[in-house]
Formats: C-alpha cells, sequence, structure tokens
C-alpha cells in the first residue's frame, strides 16, 4: 500500500485492489478500434510480426523475456536511468509557500519513481506502443485531476505516479480521453482524463492512424538479436548430449527410403521439440556383401554448422555496437569490449555522446511531461543528471570565473555591476540576489554622498585650515 506524506496517501482513479470499478466508463466508441488492433494483423515477415499491431509488442515482449542478451542490456540500462532522481523545486525560491509545495511534491514523486521508473523504461525500450503513467490525484478517472489539500492547507496537483502496462493502453487519438486503460484486476476498460495520464513512445511514427505508436530499440535490434538467440540455441545443441545435426548414410540406398527417413527424423524431433535442429538419422541399407568394411558402407554428411572462422567473441562486439546504436546509448553502458588504440579521452568522449542521446532525450521528454501534468504551477520538475565528473568540472568554472571577476575589478575594467550582471546570466546568482546587490550599492553610494560637504561648507574649512597654519 502507498504510504502516507504529510498527511497524503497517493491513490489511483483506477482499481488496484478486487472492486467493484468506481465508473462505467462507456467505451464502446473505442471498442472497435481496440479489437482490430490487438487481434486484427498476426502477418508476419520471416518470423517477425508486422508494424504495427499490439499483437506485434506482444512478440517483442517475448523477445525480451526470452533472449538473455537483450534483457541483460535493457537491465544495464535502465538500472543506471532509474537512479537518477526527480527533483520539484520552486520558480521562485523565495515563496516560502511554493517551496514547502516543491518538497511535498519531490518527496511523493521519489516514492513513487522507485516503483515506476524501471517498469517504465523497459516498456519504452522494448515497446512500439511506448510508455504510459497514471498521474495520481482526487476524483474519477475519467473526469479532470483535482488538487490535494495538505495538511497545513496548502494544495498539490498530484499525489504520485502509477506504471500502466502498454499492452493494456490503447491510443484513441482523442484529445480529452487520449488512453483507454484495460484494468487487470476487473477486465473493464477505463478511458482516462488528459490530466491523468503521461504517455509517449520511441520515435513516433508519422502516420496519423497510429496516434504516436512509435519504433522502440527493441524493433530497430530485432534482426541481430534473432541471431543472437539461433546461435545460442545451436550452440546449446550441438555442444549437448545430442549428436550433431548431421545425416548418416549407406551405400545403394533408393530414393525413397532416403525421403521417408528424413520425414520420420523431423517428426522425431517435433515429438522432443528441438526448435533448431534434428537429430541424425541414420539410413543403412541391408544385406552388404560378405567382407565389406563399416568405413565402406557408413558415411557421415554434416547439413548445418556454424559458418567456418565463426568468432563469437566479434560477434557478441557487433552486437553490443548494435544495440548501443538501437538505442541511443554508449557501448560502454552494458559492453566492456576493448577497442584498439582507444585513449582514456577517447572514452570520456564517447560517454559524454552516449549521454547525449537516449539519456538526455528521456530525461528531457520526462521533464516535459512532468511540468505539465504533476507539478504545480508555482513548481519546477528536473532530474538530477550531474555525476561527480560533471560537479567537478563545474566547480573548477566557477573557480576560473571567481579569479577572472577579481582581476577584471582590481584593473578597473569591469564594476562590481557588471560583474553582478554576468554572474545572473551565468545563473550563479538569481534574481533577488542581483536585485539585493544593486539595492545595496545604490544605498551606500547615497550615504557616501550624504557625507561630502557642500562647496562653500568646504571653502569655509579651507579657511580655517590655513589660518591654524599661520598661527
Amino acid at each position: 500500500m502507498p504510504q502516507t506524506i504529510n498527511g497524503i496517501k497517493p491513490k489511483s482513479s483506477l482499481p488496484d485492489e478486487q472492486q467493484t470499478a468506481t465508473t462505467q466508463s462507456g467505451l464502446s466508441f473505442f471498442s472497435s478500434w481496440w479489437d482490430n488492433q490487438r487481434y486484427g494483423d498476426s502477418a508476419t515477415y520471416q518470423g517477425v510480426p508486422s508494424y504495427w499491431s499490439s499483437y506485434r509488442d506482444e512478440w517483442l515482449r517475448e523477445q525480451y523475456e526470452g533472449i538473455s542478451f537483450v534483457n541483460a542490456v535493457v537491465a544495464n540500462i535502465t538500472k543506471k536511468l532509474s537512479a537518477i532522481l526527480p527533483i520539484i523545486q520552486p520558480v521562485d525560491p523565495d515563496d516560502d509557500n511554493a517551496s514547502e509545495i516543491a518538497e511535498i511534491e519531490t518527496e511523493l514523486l521519489k516514492a513513487s519513481w522507485f516503483n515506476v521508473a524501471e517498469q517504465l523504461l523497459t516498456d519504452l525500450m522494448t515497446q512500439d506502443n511506448g510508455v504510459f503513467i497514471e498521474v495520481m490525484g482526487s476524483g474519477e478517472a475519467d473526469q479532470p485531476i483535482e488538487p490535494t489539500a495538505t495538511d497545513n492547507g496548502l494544495f498539490i496537483g498530484s499525489t504520485g505516479l502509477r506504471h500502466l502496462d502498454s499492452g493494456r493502453c490503447t491510443r484513441t487519438g482523442n484529445s480529452e480521453f487520449p488512453v483507454v486503460y484495460e484494468s487487470e484486476i476487473d477486465g473493464k476498460r477505463y478511458k482516462l482524463h488528459y490530466t491523468r495520464v503521461i504517455y509517449f513512445a520511441d520515435q513516433p511514427s508519422p502516420r496519423a492512424d497510429l496516434y504516436g505508436v512509435g519504433l522502440c530499440g527493441l524493433s530497430r535490434f530485432i534482426d541481430e538479436a534473432l541471431t543472437i538467440a539461433d546461435v545460442a540455441i545451436l550452440e546449446r545443441e550441438m555442444y549437448g548430449s545430442k549428436p550433431p545435426t548431421q545425416l548418416a548414410l549407406g551405400v545403394d540406398l533408393p530414393p525413397e527410403e532416403v525421403q521417408k527417413a528424413l520425414t520420420y527424423a523431423r517428426q522425431q524431433a517435433m515429438d522432443k521439440q528441438l526448435s533448431r535442429y534434428t537429430e541424425t538419422p541414420w539410413i543403412i541399407a541391408q544385406g552388404a556383401p560378405p567382407g565389406t568394411k563399416a568405413s565402406d558402407l557408413i558415411h557421415l554428411l554434416t547439413l548445418k554448422h556454424l559458418p567456418d572462422n565463426w568468432d563469437k567473441t566479434a560477434e557478441f562486439e557487433l552486437a553490443a555496437r548494435l544495440a548501443a546504436l538501437a538505442w541511443g546509448v554508449d557501448t560502454g553502458e552494458f559492453w566492456r569490449g576493448n577497442t584498439v588504440g582507444q585513449t582514456k579521452a577517447d572514452a570520456q568522449i564517447q560517454d559524454e555522446k552516449g549521454a547525449a542521446k537516449f539519456e538526455a532525450w528521456f530525461f528531457s521528454t520526462m521533464e516535459q511531461w512532468l511540468n505539465g501534468f504533476y507539478c504545480s504551477t508555482s513548481t519546477i520538475a528536473k532530474f538530477d543528471r550531474e555525476d561527480d565528473t560533471q560537479d567537478k568540472a563545474q566547480a573548477d568554472i566557477a573557480k576560473i570565473n571567481a579569479e577572472a571577476y577579481k582581476i577584471y575589478l582590481e584593473s578597473g575594467v569591469l564594476t562590481h555591476e557588471v560583474i553582478w550582471q554576468q554572474m545572473l546570466e551565468r545563473q550563479e546568482i538569481t534574481q533577488t540576489q542581483y536585485d539585493e546587490l544593486i539595492a545595496n550599492q545604490t544605498q551606500e553610494a547615497v550615504i557616501v554622498e550624504d557625507t561630502q560637504p557642500t562647496v562653500e561648507e568646504a571653502k569655509q574649512l579651507l579657511l580655517a585650515n590655513r589660518a591654524k597654519k599661520k598661527t
């Protein structure tokens, strides 16, 4: 059950336990489209379901769960990205109410993030339909989300996030109810108001009839993924207790006997659920002449084997590079292969390039959705993506800027006001801090001006000093 934070208990508008649905959503005008998308197209091309239907996504999920190389790649990427936490900040840091709302929203969001992050990233990377997240809050699923009051009388827009199975979500193209969700609890379909759902896909299709269905990284990698799977299965069968895929032939055999033996061998393979090879059929002629050697009677013919000079390490190196290309990450995220001639600087550049693709796109997209549908009007969301290397680089830059400011000020090249303006533009100080600095500078100038003597007072003071010197 969700924990209570600041008197607020996150509550989904969808059933989360066996109960009667709180609303009859009335989904008849969506049902035909849903059924066509789910069951209408099961066509395949070379074993891969055609793009697009929900049947294809179901098949992709099976490949993700069944191919160890694929789920290892996905696991490494999701674990890294899910560890980067969201932070809610006040738009105005000097607004006490906004700061308190930001703290509450951050706590609620972090509690949700630990539960949904890896699930939503897995859907995003392996499902063309993309990711779907319920924005939890007060009210019914098909009504606009309602603000929730805190213990001290403040109001927040959302109480948390909940992952929705992509396979149970249907895009409608309707601006008010963009998603229909089929509950795994009661089996009913719920139309979700647009204020209650976050949804997006990797590489959305330009086809208008798909309503934003995309092409996920697994779809882009599927050819190589199936090759890796085939090799793994073939290796296990070849290295196991069964003989390799070959044919044992005797001499002077009629063609119909060979065909009969091959048919029998195929049936045996089906009965034993051998998916990639057939056990060796033995086809031996009866009544060989006396004194005939066995070597003259039996010949082994290899029917299937790995290509000559096949290098497993090289194959998996290629698979890792293609996976990195498909998902838009650096190969080093999940494969520590050595590149000849690569220096530490080269590796750092590759890491930076990798971080600028899928990771940057994902977090910027999530920030936009959170700012639009999770945060209150007085708060804004961001992800703490800076690692230790970035923190050190920023500290070095701040130190260099401080030394430059000091030199400019002492040499008279720049004034305090100009330096403060530069610091504001570089976000080294806030607008409030800048205004306070300017106000203090103006006040000091006024005090100095007030303490200066008038011209007449200066004359009298000069004459008095001269009189003192004469005496």
